[in-house]
Protein backbone atom coordinates (compact mmCIF):
# COMPACT_ATOMS: atom_id res chain seq x y z
CA UNK A 1 0.00 0.00 0.00
CA UNK A 2 1.25 3.48 -0.85
CA UNK A 3 1.81 5.87 2.04
CA UNK A 4 0.33 8.74 0.06
CA UNK A 5 -2.17 8.15 -2.73
CA UNK A 6 -3.73 10.75 -5.02
CA UNK A 7 -6.40 9.46 -7.39
CA UNK A 8 -8.05 11.35 -10.23
CA UNK A 9 -7.22 14.76 -8.76
CA UNK A 10 -8.68 17.66 -10.75
CA UNK A 11 -8.36 21.34 -9.85
CA UNK A 12 -9.57 24.53 -11.53
CA UNK A 13 -9.28 28.20 -10.59
CA UNK A 14 -11.50 31.10 -11.54
CA UNK A 15 -9.91 33.15 -14.29
CA UNK A 16 -9.22 36.80 -13.47
CA UNK A 17 -9.39 36.40 -9.70
CA UNK A 18 -12.30 37.58 -7.54
CA UNK A 19 -13.50 40.11 -10.13
CA UNK A 20 -13.00 37.79 -13.09
CA UNK A 21 -15.69 36.19 -15.17
CA UNK A 22 -17.21 32.76 -14.82
CA UNK A 23 -14.48 31.05 -16.81
CA UNK A 24 -12.32 28.44 -15.09
CA UNK A 25 -8.68 27.58 -15.73
CA UNK A 26 -7.88 23.86 -15.55
CA UNK A 27 -4.73 23.39 -13.46
CA UNK A 28 -4.82 19.64 -12.79
CA UNK A 29 -6.63 17.11 -14.93
CA UNK A 30 -7.36 13.72 -13.31
CA UNK A 31 -3.86 13.30 -11.88
CA UNK A 32 -3.03 10.09 -10.00
CA UNK A 33 0.14 9.55 -8.00
CA UNK A 34 1.37 7.11 -5.35
CA UNK A 35 4.28 7.52 -2.93
CA UNK A 36 5.79 4.37 -1.46
CA UNK A 37 7.41 3.78 1.91
CA UNK A 38 11.00 5.07 2.04
CA UNK A 39 11.25 6.29 -1.57
CA UNK A 40 11.97 9.66 -3.13
CA UNK A 41 9.49 10.36 -5.91
CA UNK A 42 10.29 13.26 -8.22
CA UNK A 43 7.45 15.39 -9.56
CA UNK A 44 8.91 17.14 -12.57
CA UNK A 45 7.47 19.83 -14.81
CA UNK A 46 7.79 23.36 -16.11
CA UNK A 47 6.54 26.40 -14.23
CA UNK A 48 2.75 26.46 -14.45
CA UNK A 49 2.40 22.73 -14.98
CA UNK A 50 0.49 22.27 -11.72
CA UNK A 51 3.28 20.78 -9.56
CA UNK A 52 2.94 23.07 -6.55
CA UNK A 53 -0.86 22.91 -6.67
CA UNK A 54 -0.64 19.12 -6.51
CA UNK A 55 1.71 19.44 -3.54
CA UNK A 56 -0.71 21.72 -1.67
CA UNK A 57 -3.56 19.32 -2.34
CA UNK A 58 -1.44 16.40 -1.09
CA UNK A 59 -0.82 18.33 2.13
CA UNK A 60 -4.51 19.14 2.55
CA UNK A 61 -3.90 22.89 2.17
CA UNK A 62 -6.25 22.99 -0.81
CA UNK A 63 -9.21 20.84 -1.81
CA UNK A 64 -9.45 19.24 -5.25
CA UNK A 65 -12.55 19.83 -7.36
CA UNK A 66 -12.61 16.08 -7.99
CA UNK A 67 -10.57 13.08 -6.94
CA UNK A 68 -9.28 11.90 -3.59
CA UNK A 69 -6.17 12.08 -1.39
CA UNK A 70 -5.42 9.30 1.07
CA UNK A 71 -2.62 9.03 3.60
CA UNK A 72 -2.12 5.61 5.20
CA UNK A 73 -5.45 4.65 3.69
CA UNK A 74 -7.34 7.50 5.37
CA UNK A 75 -8.71 10.55 3.53
CA UNK A 76 -6.88 13.86 3.82
CA UNK A 77 -9.45 16.64 3.73
CA UNK A 78 -8.55 20.30 3.18
CA UNK A 79 -9.41 22.48 6.18
CA UNK A 80 -9.98 19.29 8.13
CA UNK A 81 -6.44 18.68 9.34
CA UNK A 82 -7.27 19.69 12.89
CA UNK A 83 -9.54 16.67 13.00
CA UNK A 84 -7.02 14.53 11.10
CA UNK A 85 -4.08 15.03 13.42
CA UNK A 86 -2.35 11.99 11.95
CA UNK A 87 -1.87 13.85 8.67
CA UNK A 88 -0.79 17.12 10.25
CA UNK A 89 2.09 15.43 12.03
CA UNK A 90 3.16 12.87 9.46
CA UNK A 91 2.96 15.12 6.37
CA UNK A 92 5.54 17.91 6.50
CA UNK A 93 6.76 20.37 3.86
CA UNK A 94 9.83 22.39 2.87
CA UNK A 95 9.06 25.31 0.56
CA UNK A 96 11.29 27.06 -1.98
CA UNK A 97 11.36 30.43 -0.21
CA UNK A 98 13.03 29.67 3.10
CA UNK A 99 12.93 33.29 4.29
CA UNK A 100 9.23 33.56 3.52
CA UNK A 101 8.57 30.25 5.30
CA UNK A 102 9.69 31.40 8.73
CA UNK A 103 8.71 34.05 11.24
CA UNK A 104 11.57 36.59 11.20
CA UNK A 105 10.93 37.40 14.87
CA UNK A 106 11.61 33.84 16.00
CA UNK A 107 15.04 32.33 16.61
CA UNK A 108 16.10 29.25 14.69
CA UNK A 109 15.55 27.21 17.84
CA UNK A 110 11.95 28.37 18.13
CA UNK A 111 11.37 27.77 14.41
CA UNK A 112 12.65 24.20 14.61
CA UNK A 113 10.66 23.59 17.80
CA UNK A 114 7.30 24.72 16.34
CA UNK A 115 6.16 21.16 15.48
CA UNK A 116 7.44 19.90 18.84
CA UNK A 117 5.37 22.52 20.65
CA UNK A 118 2.33 21.65 18.55
CA UNK A 119 2.45 17.88 18.82
CA UNK A 120 4.60 16.88 21.79
CA UNK A 121 4.80 19.83 24.22
CA UNK A 122 8.15 18.70 25.67
CA UNK A 123 9.77 20.13 28.76
CA UNK A 124 12.15 23.02 28.22
CA UNK A 125 15.16 20.73 28.74
CA UNK A 126 13.84 18.08 26.33
CA UNK A 127 12.93 20.79 23.81
CA UNK A 128 16.43 22.26 23.94
CA UNK A 129 18.05 18.84 23.55
CA UNK A 130 15.85 17.86 20.59
CA UNK A 131 16.45 21.18 18.82
CA UNK A 132 20.22 20.76 19.23
CA UNK A 133 19.99 17.23 17.79
CA UNK A 134 17.98 18.43 14.80
CA UNK A 135 20.35 21.32 14.06
CA UNK A 136 23.34 18.98 14.19
CA UNK A 137 21.45 16.51 11.97
CA UNK A 138 21.26 19.14 9.21
CA UNK A 139 24.85 20.29 9.59
CA UNK A 140 24.36 23.30 11.86
CA UNK A 141 25.62 23.94 15.39
CA UNK A 142 23.48 23.83 18.55
CA UNK A 143 24.58 27.44 19.18
CA UNK A 144 22.80 28.42 15.94
CA UNK A 145 19.52 27.98 17.81
CA UNK A 146 19.93 31.52 19.17
CA UNK A 147 20.28 33.15 15.74
CA UNK A 148 17.50 34.89 13.81
CA UNK A 149 16.65 34.13 10.16
CA UNK A 150 18.46 37.19 8.77
CA UNK A 151 21.70 35.94 10.33
CA UNK A 152 21.78 32.82 8.11
CA UNK A 153 22.71 32.36 4.49
CA UNK A 154 20.03 31.01 2.16
CA UNK A 155 21.44 27.49 2.33
CA UNK A 156 21.73 27.59 6.12
CA UNK A 157 18.16 28.83 6.53
CA UNK A 158 16.91 26.06 4.24
CA UNK A 159 18.67 23.62 6.58
CA UNK A 160 16.70 25.17 9.46
CA UNK A 161 13.49 24.59 7.48
CA UNK A 162 14.49 20.98 6.83
CA UNK A 163 15.18 20.50 10.54
CA UNK A 164 11.74 21.89 11.34
CA UNK A 165 10.11 19.51 8.86
CA UNK A 166 11.90 16.54 10.41
CA UNK A 167 11.18 17.55 14.01
CA UNK A 168 7.92 15.56 14.43
CA UNK A 169 9.47 12.50 12.74
CA UNK A 170 7.14 12.58 9.74
CA UNK A 171 6.53 9.68 7.40
CA UNK A 172 6.38 11.98 4.33
CA UNK A 173 8.18 15.23 3.52
CA UNK A 174 7.06 17.25 0.50
CA UNK A 175 9.91 19.36 -0.89
CA UNK A 176 8.52 22.05 -3.18
CA UNK A 177 11.40 23.47 -5.26
CA UNK A 178 13.43 23.23 -2.07
CA UNK A 179 16.82 23.80 -3.75
CA UNK A 180 15.90 25.85 -6.82
CA UNK A 181 16.80 29.22 -5.27
CA UNK A 182 20.27 28.05 -4.19
CA UNK A 183 23.51 28.17 -6.14
CA UNK A 184 24.83 24.88 -7.52
CA UNK A 185 27.40 24.24 -4.78
CA UNK A 186 24.83 24.77 -2.02
CA UNK A 187 22.32 22.69 -4.02
CA UNK A 188 24.78 19.78 -4.04
CA UNK A 189 25.26 20.01 -0.28
CA UNK A 190 21.51 20.15 0.40
CA UNK A 191 20.86 17.21 -1.94
CA UNK A 192 23.52 15.16 -0.14
CA UNK A 193 21.93 16.16 3.15
CA UNK A 194 18.45 15.11 1.99
CA UNK A 195 19.75 11.75 0.76
CA UNK A 196 21.54 11.09 4.05
CA UNK A 197 18.52 12.12 6.13
CA UNK A 198 16.24 9.85 4.13
CA UNK A 199 18.53 6.91 4.87
CA UNK A 200 18.74 7.89 8.53
CA UNK A 201 15.06 8.61 9.19
CA UNK A 202 13.29 6.35 6.69
CA UNK A 203 11.06 9.23 5.59
CA UNK A 204 9.57 9.30 2.09
CA UNK A 205 10.03 12.38 -0.10
CA UNK A 206 7.83 13.92 -2.76
CA UNK A 207 10.43 16.09 -4.48
CA UNK A 208 8.82 18.78 -6.65
CA UNK A 209 11.13 20.43 -9.18
CA UNK A 210 11.49 21.85 -12.67
CA UNK A 211 15.17 20.85 -12.75
CA UNK A 212 15.92 17.55 -14.48
CA UNK A 213 19.46 17.47 -13.06
CA UNK A 214 18.50 17.45 -9.40
CA UNK A 215 15.66 14.97 -9.97
CA UNK A 216 17.98 12.52 -11.73
CA UNK A 217 20.46 12.89 -8.88
CA UNK A 218 18.11 12.41 -5.90
CA UNK A 219 14.98 10.52 -6.90
CA UNK A 220 14.14 6.82 -7.25
CA UNK A 221 11.20 7.38 -9.60
CA UNK A 222 9.79 10.37 -11.39
CA UNK A 223 6.40 11.56 -12.60
CA UNK A 224 6.21 14.26 -15.27
CA UNK A 225 3.43 16.85 -15.28
CA UNK A 226 2.65 18.81 -18.43
CA UNK A 227 -0.17 21.36 -18.58
CA UNK A 228 -1.87 19.75 -15.59
CA UNK A 229 -1.77 16.17 -16.86
CA UNK A 230 0.47 13.25 -15.91
CA UNK A 231 2.33 12.40 -19.08
CA UNK A 232 5.04 10.00 -17.93
CA UNK A 233 5.89 7.96 -14.87
CA UNK A 234 8.85 5.59 -15.44
CA UNK A 235 9.83 2.99 -12.88
CA UNK A 236 13.30 4.47 -12.39
CA UNK A 237 15.31 7.53 -13.29
CA UNK A 238 18.75 6.07 -13.84
CA UNK A 239 18.72 6.94 -17.54
CA UNK A 240 17.42 9.97 -19.38
CA UNK A 241 16.66 7.58 -22.24
CA UNK A 242 13.84 6.06 -20.16
CA UNK A 243 11.74 9.13 -20.99
CA UNK A 244 10.04 9.62 -24.31
CA UNK A 245 7.35 12.29 -23.89
CA UNK A 246 8.09 15.58 -25.72
CA UNK A 247 7.36 17.58 -22.54
CA UNK A 248 10.19 15.84 -20.70
CA UNK A 249 12.55 15.94 -23.66
CA UNK A 250 11.99 19.70 -23.91
CA UNK A 251 13.04 20.06 -20.27
CA UNK A 252 16.18 18.03 -20.96
CA UNK A 253 17.04 20.13 -24.01
CA UNK A 254 16.72 23.32 -21.94
CA UNK A 255 19.17 22.10 -19.29
CA UNK A 256 21.65 19.76 -20.91
CA UNK A 257 24.56 19.52 -21.45
CA UNK A 258 24.71 21.46 -18.19
CA UNK A 259 26.76 19.53 -15.63
CA UNK A 260 24.72 17.88 -12.86
CA UNK A 261 25.51 19.04 -9.31
CA UNK A 262 28.61 17.22 -8.12
CA UNK A 263 28.71 15.44 -4.82
CA UNK A 264 29.91 17.78 -2.10
CA UNK A 265 33.05 16.95 -0.22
Amino acid sequence: MNLLELSGVTKTYRQGGVFGGKGRHLVLDQVSLGLRQGECLGLLGRSGSGKSTLGRIALGLEAPDAGTVHFLGRPVVARGLRRNGFARRDLQVVFQNSLGSVNPRLTAGDIVAEPLDNFERPSLAARRTRVAELLEMVGLRPADADKYPHQFSGGQLQRVCIARALAPRPKVVILDEAVSSLDMLVQAKILDLLAALRRETGASYLFISHDVRVVLRLCDRVAVLHQGAMVESPAGVERIGDFTHPAFLALVDSLLPATPPTRAA
